[in-house]
Protein backbone atom coordinates (compact mmCIF):
# COMPACT_ATOMS: atom_id res chain seq x y z
CA UNK A 1 0.00 0.00 0.00
CA UNK A 2 1.37 3.57 -0.82
CA UNK A 3 -0.46 6.54 0.89
CA UNK A 4 0.14 9.53 -1.35
CA UNK A 5 -1.95 11.44 1.38
CA UNK A 6 -1.30 10.94 4.94
CA UNK A 7 -4.15 8.54 6.50
CA UNK A 8 -4.59 11.11 9.76
CA UNK A 9 -4.96 14.56 8.00
CA UNK A 10 -4.73 14.26 4.48
CA UNK A 11 -1.75 16.28 4.18
CA UNK A 12 0.52 15.78 1.16
CA UNK A 13 4.04 16.83 2.57
CA UNK A 14 5.98 14.64 4.55
CA UNK A 15 10.01 13.80 5.36
CA UNK A 16 11.65 10.07 4.76
CA UNK A 17 12.51 8.01 7.31
CA UNK A 18 15.37 6.32 8.29
CA UNK A 19 13.01 3.38 6.57
CA UNK A 20 12.61 2.74 3.43
CA UNK A 21 8.99 3.00 2.60
CA UNK A 22 8.19 4.80 6.02
CA UNK A 23 7.30 8.35 6.14
CA UNK A 24 6.63 11.19 8.22
CA UNK A 25 3.91 13.53 7.95
CA UNK A 26 5.26 17.29 8.15
CA UNK A 27 1.78 18.46 9.51
CA UNK A 28 0.85 16.15 12.22
CA UNK A 29 3.64 13.86 12.78
CA UNK A 30 1.92 10.36 11.56
CA UNK A 31 3.89 7.55 10.51
CA UNK A 32 3.18 5.67 7.84
CA UNK A 33 4.01 3.46 4.96
CA UNK A 34 5.04 -0.28 4.61
CA UNK A 35 8.11 -2.19 5.87
CA UNK A 36 9.69 -5.48 7.10
CA UNK A 37 8.15 -6.16 10.77
CA UNK A 38 11.09 -6.11 12.15
CA UNK A 39 12.11 -2.79 11.05
CA UNK A 40 8.48 -1.06 12.40
CA UNK A 41 9.60 -2.17 15.90
CA UNK A 42 12.06 0.57 15.74
CA UNK A 43 9.12 2.99 15.54
CA UNK A 44 6.76 1.34 17.53
CA UNK A 45 7.36 -1.39 20.31
CA UNK A 46 4.79 -4.31 20.22
CA UNK A 47 3.94 -3.54 23.65
CA UNK A 48 1.07 -0.98 25.99
CA UNK A 49 2.35 1.86 27.26
CA UNK A 50 2.44 2.20 30.88
CA UNK A 51 1.88 5.83 30.91
CA UNK A 52 -1.48 6.47 31.98
CA UNK A 53 -1.24 10.52 30.56
CA UNK A 54 1.10 10.62 27.69
CA UNK A 55 2.18 14.13 26.85
CA UNK A 56 1.43 13.40 23.03
CA UNK A 57 0.22 10.63 20.93
CA UNK A 58 1.36 10.25 17.48
CA UNK A 59 -0.92 8.02 15.17
CA UNK A 60 0.74 5.33 12.72
CA UNK A 61 -0.10 2.98 9.92
CA UNK A 62 2.30 0.45 8.81
CA UNK A 63 1.95 -2.26 6.19
CA UNK A 64 4.57 -4.87 7.92
CA UNK A 65 5.73 -7.97 5.87
CA UNK A 66 6.88 -10.51 8.69
CA UNK A 67 6.57 -14.84 8.75
CA UNK A 68 2.85 -14.37 8.94
CA UNK A 69 3.17 -12.62 5.53
CA UNK A 70 1.34 -8.70 4.77
CA UNK A 71 -0.16 -7.35 8.16
CA UNK A 72 -1.06 -4.36 9.28
CA UNK A 73 0.02 -2.25 12.37
CA UNK A 74 -2.11 0.95 12.80
CA UNK A 75 -3.25 3.11 15.86
CA UNK A 76 -1.24 5.82 18.48
CA UNK A 77 1.74 5.53 20.43
CA UNK A 78 3.58 7.43 22.95
CA UNK A 79 6.43 8.82 21.04
CA UNK A 80 8.10 9.33 24.51
CA UNK A 81 8.10 5.40 25.25
CA UNK A 82 7.88 4.40 21.39
CA UNK A 83 5.12 2.23 22.88
CA UNK A 84 1.62 1.85 21.66
CA UNK A 85 -1.42 4.01 23.43
CA UNK A 86 -4.28 2.88 21.38
CA UNK A 87 -4.85 -0.08 18.70
CA UNK A 88 -6.88 0.65 15.19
Amino acid sequence: MDYMNCPACSSQKYQKTDIAGVRKCSNCGAVYGSCYKGESYAIVLPFFSKDPNPRAQVYFDLIVLGSDGLERRHGWYNPADQRITQVG
